[in-house]
């Protein structure tokens, strides 16, 4: 069924700006904080688009439930999807798994950053990572660790959500922001990524496109070639047609000499 929760592989041939606006993000999120080690580069090497509507109308649900509503909202990374347990598991839930896990600094809740490295996404290798919309409403500011804050204590504080910003001159931090509420936040792509040595890196990138040159080769040929057994089966329905109004013609001719046979 059509609304069954499922991953659609997003090419970047058929979507390039979209594509271009994950790899942004991505390389955004790369550089950001303590980086990824230097001289390496994170490739996007897939694009996934998460699909779940019963989700969906969660996310909203709750986010029309918030002290602040009005409040758009934002975009940001989750360091989830690791295996295809995780995977399935975000497909089918959402980031509701999250609250199974040992409580962080800032208590039980789903953590969200803009930096790979403060999502434990930054090591050499093959890397994947979540970019979600994420309900914050009003967000109390945190300056330092509440490990035991937790879901009715933000709501007795009058907030929905928590954001622990980036010390002023600490270049090696980032910005964090936690949910304590899992239907706070949408996973909506699947961002799986390499990171590798800029050369290896380049390397990879020149693949992909080569790969897309011939994917797009294929595709076109493929499309060729359902052309023309379409152009094939329409003539052959027309050589059909003239033969049927033929042998009609023939059966007419043949009815009007044996009556004029008759007759004489």
């Amino acid at each position: 069924a059509t609304s069954a929760p499922r991953l659609i592989h997003v090419r970047r041939d058929q979507d390039p700006e979209l594509w271009d606006r994950c790899a942004d993000r991505l390389s955004h999120a790369a550089a950001e904080g303590p980086g990824i080690p230097a001289g390496f580069e994170a490739v996007l090497t897939k694009l996934e688009r998460i699909v779940n509507p019963a989700l969906a109308a969660s996310f909203y649900g709750r986010a029309a439930e918030l002290f602040s509503p009005e409040e758009g909202f934002r975009l940001l990374l989750h360091g989830g999807g690791r295996t295809l347990e995780d995977r399935a598991e975000v497909v089918q839930r959402g980031l509701a798994k999250d609250f199974e896990a040992d409580p962080g600094r800032f208590g039980r809740g789903i953590y969200f950053s803009t930096c790979a490295a403060t999502l434990g996404r930054a090591a050499p290798g093959s890397q994947t990572m979540l970019l979600c919309e994420v309900a914050l409403g009003k967000p109390m500011l945190a300056q330092a660790s509440r490990p035991n804050l937790d879901l009715p204590a933000l709501e007795r504080a009058g907030f929905d959500a928590l954001h622990a910003p980036r010390a002023a001159g600490d270049d090696a931090g980032s910005d964090e922001w936690v949910v304590y509420h899992a239907h706070q936040a949408l996973p909506v792509y699947m961002l799986s990524y390499d990171v590798q040595p800029r050369a290896v890196a380049a390397d990879l990138l020149k693949q992909m496109a080569e790969m897309e040159e011939q994917r797009r080769a294929l595709d076109s040929q493929v499309a060729m070639a359902l052309q023309a057994l379409e152009d094939a089966r329409r003539d052959a329905e027309e050589t059909r047609e003239r033969l049927d109004a033929s042998l009609a013609r023939q059966l007419v001719d043949e009815d009007e000499h044996l009556a004029r046979a008759r007759r004489q």
